[in-house]
């Protein structure tokens, strides 16, 4: 009997331990069972036009944009607005339940960084071919409020072509035509151009900007390398380590932590912000994929807790990382051209 009660007690302490834990499902040291007070929403466009969205990755929702032909150049989200650029700018103010034209402004520049949203200012800016390139609206992208910045220090010859928001809150303009950037630390500003210093970025090919943290930085869709500059785009020193051939389509640097460069061949490229050499992190890529956009998420727990997520579209797949890019998994399979 004493056998029989030493195996019961034993047995029993088993699965008491087992429903402690068993019905306790974590992941990176987070607590599924936790509610997630602040979910992420990822939007994402493929070759055919259409635009979709998921909260996770692989689960994806809904369509949101029924495939229309026409690639989506750019996604972005101002307020609880969605906006769409092809060739011509669109936005949702239904969760993408109906697209309306936005401005009829013919968008001009690259990917990602032809549009910028800055949420302090309640303002959304968007890169445009007329006057000095730069329009934006007070109304999170609607219809009939898109209106032309037309500064003094910017030129109508010259037009910005891209946008990014520096950590520091300053927003740059950069206009390709002249490699020439203008800056803006408010809306009661006004755009001030930068005076170029003596290291300008090379004179051929077409470039657009992103940044880390408060360095401003350059990449060009020619092979052309991936630039940085310090102080606001008067002086550009090249990064090294990129492949002499490569053109870079995308560029991020989700959550300040690390600047990510996506080429069209030449796989994924990493650079922490204690160096200024590029390396590649293609651990769980394809080989010779095409890196069409980079965007970082974040979900927040109710205690407090934030998981990070960063993903990539390309044309062979959608790829997702949980460690700010070292290692990637590819999460669904397609061919995407944007991404927010």
């Amino acid at each position: 009997m004493r056998t029989i009660s030493n195996v019961y007690k034993l047995t029993l302490a088993g699965l008491l331990a087992f429903a402690a834990t068993g019905c306790k499902k974590s992941s990176n040291g987070i607590d599924n069972n936790q509610i997630i007070t602040k979910p992420y929403t990822l939007y994402f466009g493929d070759t055919t036009g259409a635009v979709w969205n998921t909260n996770d990755g692989i689960n994806v929702k809904k369509l949101v944009f029924d495939a229309d032909g026409s690639p989506t150049r750019a996604l972005a989200t101002s307020g609880n607005n969605i906006i769409m650029i092809k060739q011509n700018v669109y936005y949702s103010s239904d969760n993408g339940k109906n697209f309306n034209l936005a401005t009829t402004q013919t968008p001009l520049g690259y990917g990602a960084s032809m549009i910028q949203d800055v949420p302090t200012w309640k303002r959304v800016y968007l890169a445009a071919d007329g006057g000095t390139g730069v329009y934006y609206s007070d109304s999170n992208g609607k219809s009939n409020t898109w209106k032309k910045a037309g500064d003094p220090d910017l030129s109508t010859s010259d037009r910005v072509t891209s946008f990014t928001l520096l950590k520091n809150g300053t927003l740059v303009g950069f206009a390709n035509s002249n490699r020439k950037t203008y800056t803006l630390t408010g809306i009661a500003n006004q755009w001030t151009a930068v005076p170029p210093g003596s290291s300008g970025l090379p004179t051929t090919g077409f470039y657009f900007i992103s940044h880390i943290n408060n360095t401003l930085v350059a990449g060009t869709i020619d092979s052309g390398g991936v630039w940085y500059s310090t102080d606001n785009g008067a002086n550009w020193q090249v990064y090294s380590g990129l492949p002499k051939d490569a053109h870079v389509t995308s560029l991020n640097a989700p959550f300040d932590q690390t600047l990510l460069v996506g080429t069209d061949g030449f796989g994924l490229y990493k650079l922490d912000v204690s160096s200024n050499v590029l390396k590649a992190s293609n651990s769980g890529l394809e080989a010779d994929m095409i890196i069409t956009g980079i965007t970082g998420k974040e979900d927040i727990y109710k205690n407090d807790a934030i998981k990070q997520y960063v993903y990539l579209t390309t044309n062979k797949g959608l790829y997702r990382s949980e460690d700010i890019g070292a290692t990637w998994v590819r999460t669904r399979m397609g061919n995407y051209v944007s991404v927010y």
